[in-house]
């Protein structure tokens, strides 16, 4: 599910899916991880976006954020390495 919803300023953007999408033996699938980031980045660069967060809900929490994608590039959260 994709979840579009904008203030009088700003917008968010929202994927929803299965945790098991990410997850493989109770870890994080790298290669789907990877996949991901660089779909997002793309997409990320072309809507010329200050930053990108991707976790769980509510991923903007420093404890739920996965990675976080800006212009300095990809940081792993400390949390899930």
């Amino acid at each position: 599910m994709i979840v579009i919803s904008f203030d009088d300023r700003y917008g968010d953007v929202v994927f929803n899916f299965n945790e098991e999408e990410l997850i493989k033996d109770g870890k994080l699938d790298k290669d789907k991880c990877s996949n991901i980031i660089n779909k997002v980045t793309k997409v990320r660069n072309n809507i010329n976006n200050d930053r990108v967060i991707m976790g769980f809900e509510p991923a903007s929490d420093d404890d739920m954020m996965l990675f976080n994608i800006d212009s300095n590039g990809v940081q792993v959260s400390t949390s899930i390495v």
